[in-house]
């Protein structure tokens, strides 16, 4: 299937948004006023519901029809995702640990979130929030794709999100999951005719969404059923940009490229930064001061993420993944081996 670059793109702007926007404004010694914070928050959840929306779309071309599909498609998320998140978290909390800034609380607290439980349990790590909560979407996911009709998919999908409801009124939930699973779901659901279509109406879109937003943002504020109101529409707006700015070859390229670099930015941004923060104060008191020059920080530490988090991405895929395949080929042959003696075992049984 032809690479659609417009969800590189789309990708690209959104880690672009959380890693060199977002979360940059606790390193740099910039101030941004209250009345631009709150936009930059309707921002943020629009950049993580696209994030979420993105994930399910492209993993719902996988086929579960067997336990075995059900085992090759954890492995794929597992190569895929869960190994640089594990890496990521236990390098990051070892770096803090040793300047006695303990990213998470205690081992409980670890435990909690590299197995997803955290989403149910608390507390939600700072920034790997985020994975912990699609580490828990990526294993029900075989329980949507297992059938075949969109109606059955959906009737599964709301007897989870009812049992997510059910949870959080227990207090045994993040309320942020109750707004993104749904688009991790529509992700799913989604024909690939309607993506089709925004790409054709993207200048009608994006105005139209505008409109959307601001109307309901004025009339209902910072609320839950304004958020449901932003969860399609901010989806629809970055989409539609995105499809506009693949129109120009430097857009493109930018694009795929970034894109490519899109999960380690967001693994290893806070370590990044963190690290940063060092060359201007040698003894922080936590992980977050804003120290750091803001043309500094946009001009030279943050292409630097971005180049090294290529890189990294790079040499994960072409060394790490192919060390598995290496481990998975010698796995199978010693399989082969032992079945070639047995046979030549029984054969000599049967001769003697």
């Amino acid at each position: 299937m032809k690479r659609d670059i417009t969800f590189d793109i789309c990708r690209a702007l959104c880690i672009l948004w959380i890693v060199c926007v977002w979360h940059l404004r606790d390193y740099v010694l910039f101030t941004i006023p209250y009345k631009i914070a709150g936009g930059m928050e309707d921002m943020t959840i629009a950049v993580l519901v696209t994030f979420t929306f993105i994930s399910g779309f492209f993993l719902r071309r996988y086929i579960i029809i067997c336990p075995h599909n059900v085992l090759s498609f954890y492995k794929a998320r597992v190569k895929r995702f869960l190994v640089l998140f594990y890496v990521a978290f236990v390098v990051t909390n070892v770096v803090y640990y040793f300047f006695h800034l303990p990213y998470v609380p205690g081992i409980k607290d670890a435990v909690m979130a590299v197995s997803g439980l955290s989403m149910f349990f608390g507390p939600m790590p700072l920034t790997f929030w985020y994975m912990c909560m699609l580490m828990v979407f990526y294993f029900l996911t075989p329980l949507f794709l297992v059938w075949k009709t969109q109606r059955a998919r959906l009737v599964v999908m709301l007897a989870i999100y009812a049992f997510f409801f059910f949870c959080y009124f227990k207090g045994h939930l993040e309320l942020r999951v109750l707004y993104y699973f749904p688009m991790y779901c529509l992700g799913i659901l989604c024909p690939g005719e309607l993506i089709v279509w925004e790409k054709k109406h993207s200048a009608l879109v994006i105005p139209l969404s505008l409109i959307v937003l601001a109307v309901f943002r004025f009339l209902l504020g910072m609320t839950v059923p304004y958020l449901f109101v932003l969860l399609p529409m901010g989806f629809a707006f970055l989409f539609a940009v995105s499809n506009l700015i693949a129109h120009f070859s430097i857009g493109r390229t930018l694009g795929e490229w970034v894109s490519y670099a899109s999960l380690n930015m967001y693994l290893f941004h806070r370590l990044y930064f963190f690290l940063v923060v060092l060359i201007y104060d040698h003894h922080p008191y936590n992980g977050v001061e804003h120290v750091i020059p803001l043309p500094m920080a946009l001009f030279v530490y943050s292409p630097l993420l971005i180049i090294s988090c290529y890189y990294l991405q790079k040499l994960y895929n072409t060394h790490v993944l192919a060390w598995l395949h290496w481990l998975r080929y010698m796995k199978y042959a010693r399989m082969v081996r032992q079945r070639l003696r047995d046979i030549r075992e029984a054969a000599r049984q049967r001769i003697g």
